[in-house]
């Protein structure tokens, strides 16, 4: 399990499902959102003890920013699309790619050119090759892209951290229950960053929430369970 630390708190254990924080000064919900797209702050994410990096974490922000999910995800299928590759896939499109450079070859024969290639079979820059892209949502709401999110990254097995920032202005008590019990199902973990002038914890499978008071003094659901 993931666990973040945000100066002095002590860590906060990042489990499947919404993990949402919700901060009532907007200077404390600032630095957390900065952190998480490369600006230093107090904070550090960690698993097992070992520090992680923000490669390991999908930031998407503010949902109604325009998601670029090609930009998201292209890395995540290259990886899913190579591991499923099998051993008679493999000496198929070994067989094609030899194929490909015997044509080369004739070209560069035929014309007498001064040129050199690489013989050797590279199934990444195969893969690279065919542009792999995520579908797109075929919903616009915010529901849909969050479900979409979720389930992509339960589909391609990507296990980075998802951060998402604003979601209590967008979406409903049942709605944030629901994309919570699903993300927790599908063993996806999600960090929601929100601002609030008031806790309200919420009964809910998979949601775990913590609340900062203006004077960073933390509270969580499990105090009120």
């Amino acid at each position: 399990m993931r666990q973040l630390a945000i100066w002095p708190h002590e860590l906060l254990q990042l489990g499947y499902g919404f993990n949402q924080l919700i901060f009532e000064n907007i200077s404390d919900f600032f630095q957390l959102t900065q952190f998480f797209q490369g600006v230093e702050a107090n904070v550090t994410i960690s698993e097992a003890g070992k520090p992680k990096t923000l490669k390991e974490v999908c930031y998407i922000g503010d949902v109604t920013t325009l998601v670029d999910f090609r930009k998201l995800y292209d890395k995540q299928i290259q990886v899913a699309v190579q591991n499923m590759i099998d051993d008679l896939s493999l000496q198929q499109l070994m067989t094609a790619d030899l194929a490909i450079k015997m044509i080369v070859d004739d070209v560069i024969m035929a014309n007498n050119l001064p040129v050199q290639y690489s013989d050797k079979f590279d199934l990444t820059a195969i893969l690279k090759y065919c542009e792999f892209h995520a579908e797109m949502p075929e919903t616009k709401g915010i529901c849909g892209i969050i479900e979409h999110v979720i389930d992509l990254a339960n589909r391609l097995s990507d296990d980075r951290l998802i951060v998402f920032s604003n979601l209590n202005l967008y979406l409903s008590t049942e709605e944030i229950q629901m994309l919570a019990f699903e993300a927790s199902v599908k063993q996806v973990s999600c960090l929601l960053i929100d601002l609030a002038k008031s806790q309200n914890f919420l009964e809910s499978e998979g949601l775990k929430q913590y609340y900062f008071d203006r004077d960073f003094i933390e509270f969580t659901s499990d105090d009120v369970k």
